[in-house]
């Protein structure tokens, strides 16, 4: 007798419940033809002779996430390809969900146009509160600069905030120009003569650019960011936007010197021992970095949602969770934030992008 793997049980309970939906559907397909709803009807008047008392009961019992009980496997989409930093994350938080929950979680891929594609994929799911989405400010950034019509604001909804990643300036050690004071000083003086390095010249890398050095810089688009980081370290561009994460390697070896980090407070980087001026200190808003949540969509039950986030609190405060947090240097400031903290953030950042993209096309 076949052993199946932990992987291959879960595929099958899946694409199991995937199956029930769909005939689900199309039952309720099936009696809104005429000839057959009469049948239907007769038989309705029947069965509401019989008792309903477990009608009801099953009904109260929805109503509260104390006594939600997850019955399948969780799924959530995640917009962008495998080995990135929300990849990652949401591999940890599935591990500490499982643990905190006794509920699996399964990852689906679906990466395109910016985010975009996946976020319309999971809008397809059904909204019974077994399926979600790992999003970040990039999702809205789309809509913001124009690159989409997608209406994403509207269309997807905060639920839980798991980490919020900062970003950091840095040059080479050896450059002419190493703290935050000298490099803005020049860069006024000389607009447009410092080379600076990104991922995205619509993303929240630009934004920190943008504020930090009052758009001074020549902003230089890159496809990879080890690439990126090299050609600081190399000389052939001034400086780039990095997370710590991707960076930390370098860091610690000494082929990378910190600039200033785009945060409120202080931060300490694992094996880079020098210290790092923050922007909060100088008084500079550039605070933007990726806050990797989850969000669901419209008709997921409340009662679903209120668990989801309590056993996703659960998870993030884990041991093992927090471990991850800081092997990849993502504990630099506080991420978790609940369902109505997150909404707050949420809108706040909608309108600030909003108004530094202004131009590419803000609603």
């Amino acid at each position: 007798m076949r052993v199946y793997s932990e992987n291959e049980h879960n595929s099958i309970r899946m694409t199991a419940r995937q199956s029930l939906l769909s005939k689900s559907t199309i039952v309720k397909l099936f009696i809104r033809n005429n000839s057959v709803k009469k049948i239907f009807l007769g038989i309705m008047c029947v069965l509401l002779c019989l008792p309903l008392s477990a009608c009801e009961k099953r009904d109260e019992d929805m109503q509260s996430a104390e006594d939600w009980e997850w019955q399948y496997i969780v799924d959530i989409t995640c917009p962008w390809g495998e080995g990135g930093g929300a990849d990652t994350t949401l591999q940890a938080f599935r591990k500490s969900f499982l643990e905190t929950s006794g509920t699996d979680v399964v990852i689906e891929h679906k990466s395109g146009s910016g985010g975009i594609a996946g976020m319309q994929y999971a809008l397809t799911k059904p909204a019974d509160g077994y399926f979600y989405l790992l999003g970040t400010q990039s999702l809205l950034l789309m809509q913001i600069s124009g690159e989409t019509d997608y209406d994403v604001y509207h269309s997807i909804h905060p639920l839980c905030r798991l980490v919020y990643d900062c970003n950091l300036f840095v040059t080479a050690p050896d450059a002419p120009r190493k703290s935050y004071e000298e490099v803005h000083s020049y860069a006024l003086e000389h607009p447009g003569e410092l080379r600076c390095g990104l991922m995205s010249l619509m993303g929240l890398d630009s934004a920190c650019a943008s504020t930090a050095f009052d758009d001074t810089l020549e902003l230089v688009p890159y496809q990879d960011g080890q690439t990126m980081l090299q050609d600081v370290a190399n000389g052939v561009i001034d400086l780039a936007i990095c997370g710590p994460g991707e960076a930390t390697e370098m860091l610690s070896s000494g082929q990378l010197h910190i600039v200033i980090s785009c945060t409120e407070e202080p931060v300490t980087i694992n094996g880079y021992d020098e210290p790092i001026p923050c922007a909060g200190e100088l008084g500079i808003d550039c605070f933007y970095g990726p806050g990797r949540g989850i969000f669901y969509i419209d008709g997921t039950p409340e009662e679903a949602i209120r668990a989801f986030e309590r056993d996703a609190k659960a998870a993030v405060e884990s041991e093992e969770f927090q471990r991850f947090l800081h092997e990849q240097n993502l504990d630099l400031r506080p991420g978790w934030l609940g369902r109505e903290e997150y909404q707050v953030e949420w809108d706040n950042e909608y309108a600030e992008l909003s108004e530094i993209f202004s131009e590419g096309g803000a609603q």
